[in-house]
């Protein structure tokens, strides 16, 4: 029996793969964040509540992978996991300037001093 659970505790390609891949992605997502704050000027106060949406998948791995579904309330569970996809859609629009200013997007006026006949 102790030797059934080294050999699942063993270190092989599968497992480093997996590890990998976890990490990859974890630095896919730092990285993401960091572009936010710096090319996009995007406040922290907005970044966070979006990142803390990462809970919404975590929850849906969980239900499906592990078959938590079976032990859970899962409409409790949704329910909970809507508010605060909800929650994080309105603190990322809470900011007085939500929209990112795209060069490609019209103009509507209200940024610049300058009328219609200015160039």
């Amino acid at each position: 029996m102790t030797e059934a659970r080294l050999k699942e505790k063993a270190i092989n390609l599968t497992s480093g793969l997996y590890a990998f891949l976890v990490g990859a992605t974890w630095v896919c997502g730092v990285l993401l964040v960091a572009m936010a704050l710096t090319k996009y000027n995007t406040p922290m106060s907005i970044i966070s509540p979006l990142n803390c949406t990462a809970c919404f998948v975590t929850v849906l791995l969980a239900l499906f992978i592990f078959s938590e579904w079976k032990e859970t309330h899962v409409a409790r569970l949704f329910i909970g996991t809507i508010l605060i996809v909800v929650g994080a859609m309105l603190v990322s629009t809470s900011s007085e300037e939500s929209k990112i200013q795209n060069p490609n997007l019209p103009d509507d006026g209200l940024r610049s001093e300058c009328s219609i006949d200015c160039k």
